[in-house]
């Protein structure tokens, strides 16, 4: 099997999700691609966030770049998937819980609650779909959801 990584991606930042996906025979190209940060055929697109506070960065500092985003993939027929690696978040209604590590600074910010209904929104209106995993079973997440067995 063949999965595509966007040219974007930072150099190093991803070493173990390419160390997963090659333990488990899957060749890693590399390609500019119109959304998201993984896909292979049929189309179906995967947009790593690195937890939640880079999800809380997209939602509320960057929104109108990630709904454009979800947009082209809508237009495009890509099912789009958001894989957030997070440890202690497991579905969407858990973000409720979340807490943000920038209200330890004393910045104001937008309520956990509110992220929660805004990423439900999207799912609703875009048709993105959440999901979420260790850090540790990016690779083996992204292989299940693109249809990689993992035998070459």
């Amino acid at each position: 099997m063949v999965i595509y990584e966007d040219t974007r991606q930072q150099r190093g930042k991803n070493d173990n999700i390419a160390a997963q996906l090659s333990a488990m025979g899957i060749t890693l190209k590399h390609t500019a691609l119109i959304n998201g940060d993984y896909i292979a055929p049929p189309a179906i697109s995967i947009d790593t966030k690195a937890g939640m506070p880079e999800v809380y960065q997209n939602i509320v500092g960057d929104h109108e770049r990630f709904r454009n985003e979800c947009i082209r993939a809508q237009e495009d027929g890509t099912k789009l998937i958001i894989l957030v690696e997070c440890e202690n978040i497991q579905r969407i209604e858990d973000v409720e819980h979340w807490h943000n590590p920038l209200q330890t600074r004393g910045i104001k910010v937008r309520p956990s609650k509110a992220v929660m209904r805004s990423m439900m929104t999207m799912a609703d209106k875009y048709g993105i779909e959440w999901r979420f995993c260790r850090k540790s079973e990016t690779g083996k997440v992204i292989a299940e959801i693109l249809g990689g067995e993992g035998n070459g």
